[in-house]
């Protein structure tokens, strides 16, 4: 109680309270009350070791006036002399030539044991260990914390002696002139000097510091052993008992005396004024054991950054040996060149960060409005000037108005700016390609064209007069596999390619998980158009003789699902190609079509596109039909769930309706099918509310032909849902 008081005027008030109460205990008979409730426990449940009452009071009372003693100096050495004169049980003083014995053999033991701490605050936690723990269980436990396993007889030493030790009087101030007599600190200092670290030297300062972080590291790395083993969690069976391993119950052992010893040392570093603000707290993360009893905090504590606490010193050295050259620290030490240094290491080793040369953050002309329940931030649609557009391709003057070429693209006369940027690499070249443009861009007409070209290159369509390279069709594979990433839109890609196609006699076919060919059938396709999982699956078992072997061009499509869960089959698909290509020593051209990316430099990389050729990124401009972008966010009922969606619909229907007012059409995505049903109730029930069904959702008689050319589907389909709100 007494350490929470660090000014001297409550220390003084502090010393005269604990003169009254030591008064009080020895005159309302404590010695007695001691000796009746001992005798009851040895004669019930022997919970306490065998300790004469008398000594634990008379310890406690010389333990006490030596604290008051050293803790305030000179000033209070009268007070506690008038303390110690008021108590008849305090105990006759040893000899000081015993005290000073006993101190250079406690000092001399403490020496031999190997501790992050130095020999006088080691010496002096021993010490203060035995004089206070007078249950002997206890004392022993914590000093095999302090001196561990591999000073075990040394602790031995220390406990026989330990009640010699008490009956001396060894105080700190006796340890410590040991300590000077020995050279190990400077003669002389007292704790007024070691409260002001710029008195001390450097050299010291520095020790105390590095034995911080070295038993920081020490405790992290037992606990995530700890973690890692199961920690103190042990192997809880069905039952009411559980199995702990002995291993366990020894890591857990060593980590709390690690961590004991951490804190000690911090402790010390941190009163002598060795460590920063920022040690401080970082040491403080690292030893924190709030996640989990310690064994599962080495997530919360180690996991947020990469570096031992060593390292982290390092680190902290170079800092200051860059920065703090007048030993000044923190941003005001620092020239703006430095400054600037400092922001560009800001971002993490190996991290790529994307920028197109504009300014971060909303585009100009945003309009932000904050209204009951939400938020609604609208960004204007960005519209690119046309005199920067590259000029328009005619397929006439390009492809000739009477190829076979030409025929793919029947009801096309010319190429949006896009797809003329891109037109000379995917028709007159055979480089590996990736097309990053927006949704509606066009991507379709690019792949168009570079299964185009692969059918003149190995001589399906086309006269031997025309053909593009001068030795003849190319050594490749002559089908072209399409991957879409979904089934649905591999159906949709068929019936497109397929009446493209079809005047040039190209076969193309789906297969799917829904779709299953024969290999008579399969072989026969010069398109196939597949899903990712279905072709990892046909090109598992390869050789000259598989479907994947006669492979010319592989098209994938939205590959920016590299990001997701499936992105591993794509990963597997495009690798396996990659090693038949190298393996074979024949050449398979592979297209990348993709949304926009920002890290579309590492894409180009993994597809092996020359990126000063192969690469094309197409920004959100050179969408056909400029889109405004209005992004509403729910505020109303954060805890809420139930709330919250209502406000949801609410809002939704809002969007919906002003769109049909106004004679536009409106789509609305969900996540999930049931959630679909669900947002459509809600939608309907509030429009009935609102006397808006019939006149915005389903129409007057005669005005909706798409409710009359379904109706009898919908009527017949399994899915009550959909009967319910069509």
């Amino acid at each position: 109680e007494i350490r929470q008081y660090n000014s001297r005027t409550h220390f003084r008030n502090n010393i005269s309270i604990m003169e009254s109460v030591l008064s009080s205990l020895e005159s309302a008979g404590f010695r007695d009350a001691l000796i009746s409730q001992r005798a009851d426990d040895r004669t019930g449940r022997r919970a306490h070791a065998s300790v004469d009452p008398r000594q634990s009071f008379a310890a406690f009372s010389n333990a006490l006036r030596q604290f008051l003693l050293d803790g305030d100096g000179n000033d209070n050495a009268a007070i506690a002399a008038s303390a110690s004169s008021s108590l008849a049980i305090a105990p006759s003083s040893s000899s000081s030539a015993t005290a000073t014995a006993t101190a250079e053999w406690l000092y001399q033991t403490c020496t031999r044991v190997p501790s992050p701490l130095p020999p006088l605050q080691f010496s002096s936690e021993v010490l203060s260990t035995i004089v206070t723990e007078h249950d002997e269980s206890k004392m022993q436990s914590s000093l095999f914390e302090l001196f561990g396993e591999e000073s075990i007889e040394a602790l031995f030493e220390v406990m026989g002696k330990a009640d010699e030790i008490r009956r001396s009087g060894v105080t700190r101030d006796e340890l410590t002139r040991v300590a000077e007599g020995r050279g190990d600190v400077v003669a002389g200092a007292t704790q007024q000097q070691q409260q002001h670290p710029q008195q001390q030297s450097h050299e010291h300062l520095h020790h105390l510091r590095a034995a911080a972080y070295e038993a920081a590291d020490l405790a992290v790395a037992l606990r995530t052993d700890l973690h890692l083993m199961g920690g103190n969690h042990g192997y809880n069976s069905r039952g009411t008992h559980s199995v702990t391993r002995k291993s366990d119950k020894n890591a857990e052992k060593a980590y709390k005396k690690a961590i004991k010893q951490a804190l000690t040392a911090v402790t010390a570093a941190r009163e002598a004024g060795a460590l920063t603000e920022s040690d401080d707290l970082f040491l403080r993360d690292q030893l924190s054991t709030n996640n989990g009893a310690g064994a599962g905090a080495s997530a919360g504590a180690g996991g947020r950054n990469n570096h031992s606490a060593m390292e982290q010193m390092m680190l902290r050295n170079e800092e200051a040996a860059l920065y703090n050259h007048n030993q000044t620290r923190g941003l005001d030490g620092m020239t703006s060149q430095q400054r600037s240094a400092m922001k560009r290491n800001l971002l993490p080793e190996g991290t790529r960060r994307y920028d197109d040369g504009h300014a971060r953050g909303l585009p100009k002309g945003t309009e932000r409005e904050i209204k009951e329940g939400y938020e609604k931030v609208v960004i204007p649609a960005p519209i690119r000037e046309k005199s920067l557009l590259r000029t328009r391709i005619d397929l006439d003057e390009v492809l000739g108005s009477d190829t076979d070429e030409r025929l793919a693209f029947a009801g096309t006369s010319s190429l949006n700016p896009m797809q003329s940027t891109v037109f000379d690499a995917a028709y007159n070249t055979r480089e590996n390609l990736l097309i990053c443009a927006p949704t509606g861009a066009g991507k379709t007409n690019v792949a168009m064209l570079t299964v185009v070209s692969h059918l003149r290159d190995v001589g399906l369509i086309g006269d031997d007069e025309s053909n593009f390279y001068d030795n003849g069709p190319v050594n490749a594979g002559t089908k072209i596999v399409y991957i879409a990433p979904m089934k649905a839109l591999a159906q949709e890609v068929v019936e497109k390619f397929s009446s493209k196609l079809k005047p040039l006699r190209i076969i193309v076919k789906e297969l799917t998980g829904d779709m299953q060919l024969s290999r008579a059938e399969a072989e026969a396709a010069h398109v196939l158009v597949t899903t990712p999982e279905k072709w990892d699956v046909v090109t598992r078992k390869g050789g000259d003789g598989s479907l994947g072997a006669t492979c010319g061009l592989l098209i994938i499509d939205e590959v920016h699902l590299l990001a997701d869960e499936r992105g591993a089959v794509i990963e597997s698909v495009v690798a396996r190609l990659h090693r038949w290509v190298e393996s074979s020593q024949r050449s398979v051209r592979l297209v990348g079509l993709s949304a926009t990316l920002p890290n579309y430099e590492d894409v180009a990389t993994f597809l092996r596109v020359d990126k000063r050729r192969g690469l094309f990124y197409f920004g959100p401009e050179h969408r056909p039909v400029p889109l405004q972008q209005t992004f509403i966010g729910v505020t109303a009922h954060s805890r809420n769930r139930f709330q919250r969606e209502k406000k949801m619909d609410e809002v939704c229907y809002d969007v919906v309706s002003d769109s049909l007012r106004n004679g536009y059409q409106c789509m609305v995505f969900v996540h999930s099918r049931k959630g679909t049903g669900t947002t459509a109730k809600a939608l309907g029930e509030r429009a009935a509310m609102e006397g808006e069904l019939e006149r915005l959702f389903i129409g007057e008689e005669g005005e909706n032909d798409a409710r009359t050319t379904y109706i009898d589907r919908v009527e017949k389909s399994r899915n009550k849902e959909l009967r319910e709100h069509f």
